[in-house]
């Protein structure tokens, strides 16, 4: 009792209560809007000093009470909300910790710091991350470092990374040693490594490729799997996907390629269009630019080279092609094996192949050619001098040389052109010479002359042709063999000679020669010749050729039908209500039939009538088909060619209301009223 007085007895001497609002410690008068004022000159307040585990540990103290203010003893917790000393305070459900400037940096600016000692990181084995409005927009970790809010997954597991930029690298996982700086550079990466993207949207959707270098805006954007490919310049590989080994360097440089590889392309817009062709160098402006455009075969468009401003510009199929001058080959498409070097050098058609152009403006325009120089501007070449002045092309030897020898190892080459060398009468042209006559052409295969031209004859077999003879062929062996030919490719010659000879070799049941006789083509002896169905002749094509069973059909000569090359219109077939009596269905009788209709029917316009008034390439003798013969045009329509509707009108009456049609889609004979309009289709006989 006497100790707990003397404690009441001190409190009461050193705490002064005011009104029971406030207390006092060392002063009588506490202040006014403190609850608690302690004054001392010389001692300070000892506040609660406690362990805690971890920052949301309740214990020691029991249950957490907002406010409650405590000293932490305890030098280490559990992770991974550890502590360390210092003053804490309770939010309610945490423990916070009290943190003074006295020893950070001030948000306004600091100032007597030293770069020695005063620094912004931490002095334990533990990451660096900054907040942009509590977003991670920074870290420097132990092998990856990030700059830009949500730059570089916080997931990762991977090393060495670096992103730089908003979302740069933001979804890799597992992949190693990528660097990222630009906006959702590299964004979508994974497991792919070693890859460099520089510019916004670089590498954007690569996951897995490895290997890849893309500097500018959308280069390589949208390669995924594609490997140790390198893109420089706006759009540069823009759209790979798959494709590996690739080089392009330039805005808009191989900008099409999807799965393209081992391709190089350096240039604005060079190889732009190709997409998914392989072993290709396109260097300069626009080289190469629509290449593979239109390719679909594995073989089509590649190992395609062109060095040059817009060299092979439009090449969409051609392979093995190799361009090198401003627009060299820019005209080739579809052709293979090209070469073409000098300004402009190229080929006239766009599908030659195995030509080769050298010079500028020297144009190719056959294939398996060597064009040299521009015919234009009369280029000459020189071999053996640099002033081939005297010719298109001179060859210069060496003082003492006869000539030009090829394939020569003795006086006897396998051709060699003689210059006044040999005797002052000597100006023959030999091939493979032995001892010929003078003034003479003399051709040797393997020791034995072949073709002789002496004087104005021509000798074939033989050394020495009759001199009456333009041409001599001697054989006991072998015969003549004319050019062999179809119809088709005969009919296609233009303005043929009179007396031309050739061989149709698919004209009759088993072949032809044939003659032109000014006029028309001929058998061999002047007598009709044997035709074959779709041939074009006198006037029309051939429609039918009469068969042994056939009225008319005559043994070891050719008969049949000829029809226009198309439809005369359409007609009704005439006369509705009167008979037409006599008129037949069998091959043969169309022309009678034609003639029994125009005798009966007097109606201008109808089908018999626009047939029989017909004059066609000099012929007038045209009539509309009998019903068994129009069958025959029906059966070959379309060999014939030319037909435009299903049901045609014959010259067979079924009675004195219905004319006979033939149904083109069935080959069936359909009895149709006359006064219906049907196309007319007319023939002729030969």
């Amino acid at each position: 009792m006497i100790k707990q007085a003397l404690f009441l007895l001190s409190i009461t001497a050193t705490c002064t209560a005011k009104a029971q609002n406030n207390i006092g410690i060392g002063t009588p008068t506490p202040n006014a809007s403190a609850v608690l004022d302690i004054t001392s000159s010389s001692k300070g307040v000892l506040l609660p000093r406690v362990a805690l585990t971890a920052a949301n540990a309740a214990s020691p103290l029991g249950a957490f009470v907002a406010g409650m203010v405590v000293y932490n003893i305890a030098t280490a917790g559990a992770a991974p909300n550890d502590v360390s000393p210092g003053f804490y305070y309770c939010d309610g459900a945490n423990w916070l910790k009290l943190v003074t400037n006295a020893s950070g940096w001030n948000t306004s600016g600091n100032a007597g710091t030293s770069s020695a000692s005063h620094f912004i990181g931490t002095t334990d084995n533990q990451d660096l991350i900054f907040r942009r409005n509590n977003i991670r927009a920074g870290l420097l970790s132990l092998n990856n470092t990030s700059w830009g809010t949500r730059a570089l997954n916080p997931a990762t597991t991977g090393n060495a990374n670096t992103a730089n930029g908003y979302q740069s690298l933001f979804t890799n996982t597992g992949g190693n040693n990528n660097t990222a700086n630009g906006s959702f550079a590299l964004y979508s990466n994974n497991t792919g490594s070693n890859n460099v993207g520089t510019g916004m949207q670089s590498l954007y959707y690569n996951q897995a490729g490895s290997n890849n270098a893309a500097t500018g805006y959308n280069a390589l954007q949208f390669n995924v799997s594609g490997s140790n490919n390198t893109a420089s310049g706006t759009q540069s590989l823009l759209n790979n996907n798959s494709g590996d080994n690739n080089t392009a360097i330039g805005i808009g440089a191989m900008q099409s390629n999807i799965s393209g590889s081992s391709n190089v392309a350096m240039g604005i817009n060079a190889l732009y269009m190709n997409t998914n062709k392989n072993n290709l160098v396109a260097i300069g402006d626009s080289a190469l630019y629509q290449n593979g455009s239109a390719a679909v075969g594995a073989a089509e468009a590649i190992q395609n080279t062109g060095v040059g401003s817009k060299v092979l510009y439009n090449t969409i199929l051609g392979s093995g092609n190799t361009a090198m001058g401003f627009q060299a080959l820019f005209t080739n498409a579809n052709g293979n094996n090209n070469t073409a070097a000098g300004y402009k050098a190229d080929v006239i058609t766009a599908n030659l192949s195995n030509a080769t152009a050298i010079g500028a403006n020297a144009k190719a325009g056959l294939s398996n050619s060597l064009i040299l120089g521009d015919s234009t501007n009369n280029v000459k070449v020189g071999i053996g001098t640099g002033y081939p002045t005297t010719a298109k092309l001179v060859i210069k030897t060496t003082p003492g040389a006869t000539g030009i020898d090829l394939a020569s190892s003795d006086a006897y080459a396998e051709m060699r052109v003689i210059r006044n060398s040999l005797n002052s009468g000597d100006h023959d042209l030999y091939f493979n010479f032995l001892a010929p006559s003078p003034n003479s052409l003399h051709m040797f295969s393997n020791g034995t002359e072949t073709m002789t031209i002496k004087n104005t004859s021509v000798g074939i077999g033989t050394g020495n042709p009759v001199s009456t003879a333009a041409l001599e062929i001697s054989s006991t062996a072998k015969g003549f063999l004319p050019p062999r030919m179809s119809y088709a490719q005969r009919d296609a010659i233009a303005s043929p000679a009179t007396g031309l000879i050739i061989w149709c070799n698919n004209c009759g049941l088993y072949g032809q020669v044939q003659v032109y006789n000014g006029i028309e083509w001929t058998n061999i002896i002047g007598g009709t010749r044997d035709v074959s169905v779709g041939e074009t002749f006198q006037g029309g094509k051939v429609a039918y050729i009469l068969q042994p069973a056939d009225p008319g059909y005559v043994a070891g000569q050719t008969h049949g039908l000829i029809a226009t090359p198309s439809d005369l219109g359409n007609a009704d077939w005439g006369c509705r209500g009167t008979s037409i009596a006599g008129t037949s269905t069998l091959i043969g009788t169309g022309n009678a039939n034609t003639n029994l209709i125009t005798g009966g029917c007097a109606t201008a316009g109808i089908a018999a009538r626009l047939c029989s008034n017909l004059t066609l390439s000099g012929y007038t003798d045209w009539y509309l088909p009998s019903e068994k013969e129009l069958l025959k045009l029906s059966i070959n329509q379309l060999i014939i060619g030319g037909f435009s509707a299903t049901n045609y009108w014959s010259s067979t009456q079924s009675d004195l209301n219905m004319g006979s049609t033939i149904d083109f889609n069935t080959n069936g004979q359909i009895s149709a009223d006359k006064s219906l309009l049907f196309p007319v289709r007319a023939v002729r006989s030969f």
